[in-house]
């Protein structure tokens, strides 16, 4: 391969940073770098120009000579064999970089852009460059988005824009990304598949097949409405190879809309059709890399593919790839499509279903769900094709940000499982719309972006990084971060994104109501399903019959509430995870999600049975009680609440303390029914108050007093009805993002949220086990009401925050909200006293009917 050289002259004394006099780049023009190259080049040249050097043409004296070399070139690097590798190689003032091909080269060059970024004042610019080989761990790492409808009908749609394919292209590309896999067509209004055939390409003999039921009736798509979008698609492919992007394409329906009066195809004049539009369609995209068909729903036989799809390919001597999706499918039928076709053949099998949960293959045998779910037997050798897998994760994140960067590590390394040729990623709007359709248009603050793929940011660069190279560190993302919002808010939001990514997968791998998308969506329900299928409605009502009768994901690693119960009485205990654990670790999530945006640490906490966490509706303000707070002031919703132990209210004469590490406002919440010690002299009373779930002594009337940091000492409420708590407040007023304030309250936002849902389903979590344990053992506790009580509390509090942060949400799939749109408000627990339908009370009184004579033995402790 013949080496292209490129020669980047830096004239720098040391790293300067911006608020440093610039120093002089010299950067001659790229000459016959390929297009992918070029792009690699201008990336590196604006990190060069973040970091204060200024690009000229020329240079005197470089310190740093940067060398562009296409394949091994003549500087001795070696450079790995696979496509899209390159080698980095930095010797005394002079940086090379190879790429055994343009994609490589690219990559190479976007390697040393990162290194440039991550580079402080230290030294000069070649002492804080590395050396480096790499090569891709997936040789396919595709973002699997669908192709929607509406914006093929809508000429001003993000289909037609091509500011938009360039940005999303680059963002493809400097994440690592090397395949855009299109399934179409899908209808967000319907969720149904129409053939995607009729809305670019008008077949001689076939007038009155239609892209629309409407279409349809009026004789199908316009000649010229196909012809414009065939010419934007062909547009799109060339605009993907310019950034290394290749462009695959699925069919999902052989047959046209099912609107009313449009007419079925079947037999030999639909293999007629099928074959003819193929041969139009795949001849007039030349750069198309790959092209494909699902055969599982079709409820057409094999032979229906290998004379329509195939033999089309063959007459045209077609030069792409070809693949299928494996559901519904078996591998007796695809085996001779592949015989037939001379290119590569891929499969597609479904990763986790059609949700994602766990970062493993995680429906095995023994499982609960249908084979086509997961890779079934086409793992087993011999084999004609190559395996994509294909990663459903917007079932399981459909709207809250999400990130995590141990997660996405160790899915992406499993995707060569079985020889995998890698994996093809569902992004966040997979199903839903690209346009910023999330927030109401007169809210500017939370329209920072245009379209949602530029909100999901942190998706693609995690999953396309690290599914090039599992081992890409941490530190990366987290200086991407402190880019964005600044040194000391990003390092905590990126904390607390770490945090709160655990939550939803962990809800829906251990509360499993299907894995279908259309099964469960676990951001926006609470868990309690009719049973009613992939097309029945979300339970807005259920008990805890529904709740107890899921089962997680991997029964192999999670025991199921009923599981541990019968397991724990019986005496056979196993290691698996239980549901006191999974309630512990979502809790914790949500603890530490929200503790790293709170500017404030108390500690120190000088008496046993004190605990400091967040203040919100729902938490226990009590250590040793059940009560819960129900409603707290606006502007203490970041405040820190330390719980105390109500027995204390028996302590004469004692004091305990607690630190704080800045100023804040310390505020005691207390009892009216019981008179004010002198200690508290020195508090005024705020004029505001907290409710809560003790009707005799709330509400709870707040008294103030600041404090600097320091040590804060309180003292003893004798002869009173109940103790005190105590809220703390920071003096300023939350922590503030230097830069892109708006993104960051949107995602703080998000994780406040997110933290609610956590703690729902751990109260839930907790209820349920209670619930059997009494079925059992009729050994009756306060806990299962009590753990409802504070679920309805944190599904309240996720309405709020939630509903007061997104305009209704278009969501078909499993919450069939059509044309109104979802809101969280909207899916609440009604029809019960205190708001949960689970209510715990009537399942109580009905299982102590049924129970009989009680069992012998003991009811394991709550947790």
């Amino acid at each position: 391969m013949n080496a292209c050289r490129l020669l980047i002259l830096l004239s720098v004394l040391s790293w300067a940073p911006p608020t440093f006099a610039a120093d002089r780049v010299a950067v001659p023009a790229p000459g016959d770098l390929p297009a992918p190259a070029r792009f690699g080049l201008s990336e590196l040249e604006k990190a060069l120009t973040a970091q204060g050097l200024v690009a000229s043409t020329a240079a005197q004296r470089p310190v740093l000579t940067v060398k562009v070399e296409k394949g091994q070139g003549a500087a001795g690097l070696s450079v790995p064999e696979a496509p899209e590798s390159y080698a980095i190689k930095v010797a005394g003032k002079t940086a090379t970089v190879a790429g055994r091909d343009a994609v490589g080269l690219m990559y190479g060059l976007l390697d040393l852009a990162d290194q440039v970024r991550l580079a402080d004042a230290s030294g000069t610019p070649a002492e804080q460059l590395t050396s480096r080989a790499r090569q891709p761990h997936l040789r396919i790492r595709a973002v699997n988005q669908f192709l929607f409808t509406d914006a093929l009908e809508d000429p001003d749609s993000w289909f037609f824009d091509e500011r938009f394919w360039r940005d999303y292209f680059a963002m493809l590309a400097r994440t690592r990304h090397n395949l855009l896999d299109l399934h179409a067509a899908y209808d967000l209004e319907s969720t149904y598949f129409p053939n995607i055939y009729p809305y670019f390409v008008t077949v001689e003999g076939f007038p009155d097949v239609g892209a629309t039921a409407a279409q349809a009736r009026a004789g199908g798509v316009p000649p010229e409405t196909a012809a414009r979008n065939l010419a934007m698609f062909n547009r799109i492919l060339r605009l993907g190879k310019e950034y290394g992007v290749s462009v695959a394409l699925m069919n999902y329906n052989a047959q046209t809309w099912r609107g009313r009066n449009a007419r079925a195809m079947g037999g030999d004049e639909l293999v007629a059709y099928i074959k003819a539009a193929c041969k139009q369609f795949v001849a007039a995209c030349p750069d198309l890399w790959m092209y494909g068909f699902r055969i599982g729903e079709s409820g057409q036989p094999e032979s229906f593919f290998t004379d329509a799809y195939v033999a089309a390919l063959k007459e045209i001597d077609a030069r792409l790839n070809l693949y299928t999706r494996s559901w519904l499918a078996t591998k007796d039928k695809i085996t001779p499509i592949a015989e037939g076709f001379s290119g590569d053949f891929y499969i597609e099998p479904k990763y986790n279903g059609e949700q994602l949960g766990l970062p493993y293959h995680a429906i095995t045998t023994p499982r609960r769900w249908a084979p086509s779910y997961s890779y079934e037997s086409y793992t087993d050798w011999p084999r004609n094709y190559q395996i994509l897998y294909q990663v459903r994760a917007n079932g399981t994140h459909r709207i809250f940000h999400w990130g995590g960067y141990d997660f996405v590590r160790r899915c992406a390394a499993t995707g060569n499982y079985a020889d995998g040729a890698g994996l093809s990623i569902e992004p966040m709007t997979a199903y839903y719309p690209i346009e910023n359709v999330y927030h109401e248009p007169t809210e500017t603050p939370r329209n920072y972006y245009q379209w949602a793929t530029e909100r999901d940011w942190l998706w693609y660069e995690l999953w396309g990084r690290l599914m090039y190279d599992p081992q890409t560190p941490e530190a990366l993302f987290l200086e991407m971060y402190r880019e964005r919002f600044g040194r000391e808010a990003g390092n905590r939001l990126w904390k607390a994104t770490q945090a709160s990514s655990r939550i939803v997968p962990m809800i829906y791998s251990y509360h499993c109501l299907g894995p279908d998308h259309r099964n469960m969506a676990p951001e926006m329900e609470i868990g309690a399903e009719r049973r009613g299928g992939i097309t029945g409605m979300p339970a807005e009502t259920g008990d805890y019959d529904d709740f107890l009768t899921t089962h997680p994901l991997d029964g192999q690693v999670m025991a199921s509430p009923v599981e541990y119960v019968e397991n724990i009485l019986g005496g056979t205990p196993d290691g698996r995870l239980t549901p006191w654990q999974v309630a512990d670790y979502l809790e914790q999530a949500a603890d530490e999600s929200q503790a790293f945006l709170t500017p404030l640490s108390v500690s120190s906490l000088s008496r046993r049975g004190y605990a400091a966490g967040r203040l919100m509706a729902g938490a226990a303000y009590y250590t040793d009680r059940a009560y819960t707070i129900t409603a707290i002031p606006e502007r203490l919703e970041r405040a820190v609440l330390i719980a105390t132990p109500n027995d204390d209210k028996l302590r004469r004469g004692f004091t305990w303390s607690f630190a704080l590490d800045h100023p804040a406002e310390v505020l005691v919440a207390w009892d009216m029914r019981n008179p004010l010690p002198e200690w508290m002299g020195a508090f005024s009373p705020s004029g505001e108050a907290i409710s809560t779930s003790d009707r005799d002594a709330s509400p709870y009337r707040l008294f103030s007093r600041k404090f600097p940091a320091g040590a804060v000492e309180l003292g003893a409420a004798p002869n009173g009805s109940s103790f005190y708590f105590v809220v703390v407040v920071p003096e300023k007023e939350g922590l503030v993002a230097e830069r892109s304030t708006d993104e960051f309250d949107k995602i703080r936002m998000d994780v406040d949220a997110v933290a609610a849902l956590g703690r729902y389903y751990a109260a839930r979590i907790r209820a349920a086990v209670r619930v059997k344990l009494f079925e059992e053992t009729g050994a009756l506790t306060s806990a299962p009401r009590t753990f409802d009580r504070r679920a309805v509390a944190h599904r309240h509090e996720l309405a709020r925050i939630a509903d007061g942060h997104y305009a209704p949400i278009r969501e078909h799939l499993r919450m069939h909200t059509q044309w109104e749109g979802f809101t969280w408000t909207g899916r609440e627990e009604p029809g019960q006293p205190d708001g949960a339908t689970m209510a715990a009370g009537p399942r109580l009184a009905l299982a102590a009917q049924r129970r009989g004579e009680p069992r012998l033995g003991h009811a394991p402790p709550a947790s």
